[in-house]
């Protein structure tokens, strides 16, 4: 009896797409699954970074990390840092919620940090008149407790030299840890006295008030020194850019207030005009060589009996230079170096007999 052959099945085309899909897709799910599975599973991957702290300033272990491959880790300290000064090598463990872990080692160093701004030395109120440029940072300086020395800035948007009145000013310190300093100050911007007819109706008015005409040239001269030195203070810093506006601010600010603030430059300006206008012949000296790059400035005067140095400046240690000679200052410039030291050559010699006030 013959056997009858089996008939082979054959799918419809359109049943075997289907299948073929079905296959495809479960192929392409599982290889999803396992590489979202690798990706999800690697290794832990963090950036990190050393601290520098201040002592009063708390740490956590997540302050050393700066970025992260997986946005739900937790950090911790393997052992808790030292509150001390100085450097210390810290370890943390950064860890995923699939429990992956890894250890880091970062730096960290707890220092005192600079919270103290620098001082600002030399601020004053300036006046000037008017057209008169003005020199903000002359004998303004600053320096900080720990950079020393700093750059001072001024804020003077507002000024306007070519017009009367008083603008606010603000000088500025910064150090390298960003402390700033701020002093606030004022420029005053005065009208030029008229053909300078009132200025020296100001000076003439301050000689009849400190001397008689029974006093000798001498005792005016003496009068004079004692009117500077004992009404302007030695702030260190000048009034105005030039010696006639300097005199005139000067002579303002005693006459109106009592006294005014200066320094050498106003010391000279107010004594010199006074002894011109008394009569006695003046010349201006300057010092030379100094090694800090300082300027000052003082008289010589003759009331008759000779050139002699004439500074109504207040010096330290008490001293006074009213009318001394090239040897006294000399010698006083052994007690304090440079301070009177100028070219004798350019000036006439004094006496050699100390000056007598009569």
């Amino acid at each position: 009896m013959a056997r009858k052959k089996k008939k082979k099945r054959r799918l419809k085309k359109g049943a075997a797409l289907v299948l073929k899909w079905s296959i495809a897709m479960i192929i392409i799910g599982t290889a999803a699954f396992f590489l979202m599975n690798m990706v999800y599973n690697r290794g832990i991957y963090v950036k990190t970074h050393p601290l520098v702290l201040d002592m009063e300033e708390d740490v956590s272990a997540e302050d050393f990390i700066e970025t992260y491959d997986d946005t739900e880790v937790l950090v911790t300290f393997v052992d808790m840092p030292v509150h001390q000064i100085g450097k210390q090598t810290v370890e943390f463990v950064v860890e995923n919620k699939k429990g992956r872990s890894k250890k880091y080692t970062q730096t960290l160093e707890w220092v005192h940090k600079d919270k103290t701004a620098p001082q600002i030395n030399g601020v004053h109120n300036i006046t000037v008149t008017i057209g008169d440029t003005v020199s903000y940072l002359d004998g303004v300086s600053a320096v900080d407790d720990v950079d020393g020395p700093v750059n001072v800035t001024v804020e003077k948007v507002s000024v306007n030299t070519r017009q009367t009145g008083t603008y606010p000013i603000a000088y500025l310190a910064t150090d390298s840890a960003g402390n700033l300093a701020k002093v606030n100050a004022s420029v005053t911007v005065v009208e030029r006295a008229q053909d300078w007819q009132e200025a020296y109706a100001l000076v003439d008015s301050v000689l009849a008030k400190i001397t008689t005409p029974q006093m000798s040239l001498g005792q005016k001269a003496k009068a004079i020194f004692d009117y500077a030195h004992n009404n302007i203070t030695y702030a260190g810093v000048r009034l105005a850019d030039d010696w006639d506006a300097e005199w005139y601010a000067g002579l303002q600010n005693i006459e109106q207030n009592g006294t005014t603030g200066g320094d050498c430059y106003t010391y000279y300006a107010v004594a010199n005009v006074l002894l011109q206008r008394a009569g006695a012949e003046t010349m201006r000296v300057e010092r030379q060589n100094a090694g800090d790059g300082s300027h000052h400035y003082w008289i010589l005067c003759n009331v008759g009996t000779g050139w002699y140095h004439f500074d109504a400046t207040q010096i330290s240690n008490g001293f006074t230079c009213f009318m001394l000679t090239d040897k006294q200052v000399r010698d006083f410039t052994q007690i304090k170096p440079n301070f009177y030291d100028f070219a004798a050559d350019r000036y006439p010699a004094t006496p050699q007999t100390e000056f007598v006030l009569q």
